[in-house]
Order: structure tokens, then C-alpha cells, then sequence
């Protein structure tokens, strides 16, 4: 046999054995296993296709993964909120909203503006609530009117007041000085807590003139 026709042999047989190789490889049998560190779950590293189109890849994490309600929620995302809030408070006299009253003449009537979650009222929740008035040079509460145990009648949004200042007649004023208040500025201030769920709401200050 000639050298030409020995180097033409052994270079068949190469090639065989490469191609040999080479088919095992893409057939998967001499594929490596997926790295799994002991040590740290958290560094398994793995990998795989989750379909050719995006519809294909969401009903794929559809089946993987339970759905969550917003970023990062818990199993509890939906549980209620319980939330109350004062959204405004007013000093009234016989012609409405007012920051100057005459002591024995005109009408006061404190108003508060409430907002709660309907879970609140679902639940049948209670509240009880403060009104306030503030002697403004020295601080200290001269009124504190409470309305108490009172249950959510009037919706999610409502207000509640103490003072008598539509009538029916002059008389029938709940006056600044029926209040307990001489000439001087004085601070209106408002609480409402719900009863048994720890939820409270508290009013900015308004201040106001009884001459």
C-alpha cells in the first residue's frame, strides 16, 4: 500500500471518529448535569426555555408561579385596611362657617368631616368621637364634647356635630357662651377612634374668635 493511499485511510477514520463524537454530543449523551453548589441553594444556577412567543413564556410562568396582587405582595395583600380619616373640621354660627363669634348671641356649632374604609362599615364597626376646643393662651382643653359608640349610619363619607346654630328660634343657640367660653382665641380640634380595631383619625387645629 502506498503512503498516499495510508494517509487517505486515516483520514476517513479521523473523521469518523469526530463525527462519531460529535452526534453522541448533540444527542445529549456526554451533555454535563446542571451545576448544583450544597453550600448556598441560592447559587444553583439553572436554565431553560420558556417558549418561542410571549404568550407561549406567560402561560409557562402562569403554571410555574402563583399569581401575586401587586409588587411584592403577600398571601395577606387582600386582607382589609380598616382606614379612617378626619377631612375637615368647621366652626359654625346661624350663617355658617365662621373664625369670629359674639359670645351671647351668636350660634356655635362644631362640625367634623369623616371618611372611612367600607371594610369599616362591613364589619360593623362603632366609633367614638371628640370635639375639642383649646384655650389658645394657655393651652388648655375647655371643652371636650364626646359622641360615643356611635355606629357608621351615614356611609362612607359623612359628618357629625354638637352645638345647636339653626334654631328654631335665638334662644335655641348653642351660644359661645353656653360652651363655657369668655372673650378670647380658642383652637377647635377633632378625634374619632373605631372601636375595637385601633384605626383613629385626628383634625389639624382651627383656630377661632369669640369677642
Amino acid at each position: 500500500m502506498s503512503p498516499a493511499t495510508k494517509a487517505r485511510k486515516k483520514s476517513k477514520a479521523t473523521a469518523k471518529r469526530e463525527t462519531t463524537a460529535g452526534r453522541k454530543r448533540a444527542s445529549g449523551h456526554a451533555a454535563a448535569p446542571a451545576r448544583e453548589d450544597v453550600d448556598d441553594p441560592g447559587d444553583l444556577v439553572r436554565a431553560g426555555s420558556m417558549g418561542a412567543t410571549s404568550k407561549t413564556a406567560e402561560r409557562f410562568l402562569a403554571k410555574m408561579a402563583p399569581a401575586a396582587v401587586g409588587a411584592g405582595a403577600s398571601e395577606d395583600a387582600m386582607a382589609p385596611t380598616f382606614t379612617i380619616s378626619i377631612t375637615g373640621v368647621s366652626a359654625n354660627s346661624q350663617a355658617g362657617a365662621q373664625t369670629a363669634f359674639l359670645a351671647g348671641s351668636d350660634a356655635l356649632a362644631l362640625v367634623i368631616n369623616i371618611s372611612v374604609s367600607q371594610d369599616i362599615i362591613n364589619a360593623g364597626s362603632h366609633f367614638t368621637a371628640h370635639f375639642q376646643i383649646i384655650e389658645f393662651a394657655t393651652n388648655n382643653v375647655k371643652v371636650d364634647q364626646v359622641t360615643a359608640n356611635s355606629a357608621f349610619s351615614w356611609g362612607s363619607n359623612f359628618w357629625i356635630s354638637r352645638g345647636n346654630n339653626w334654631g328654631p328660634t335665638a334662644n335655641d343657640y348653642t351660644t359661645p357662651a353656653k360652651w363655657g367660653l369668655a372673650v378670647g382665641l380658642y383652637t377647635f380640634r377633632a378625634t374619632v377612634e373605631v372601636i375595637g380595631l385601633g384605626a383613629f383619625a385626628t383634625s389639624q387645629e382651627l383656630p377661632f374668635r369669640v369677642r
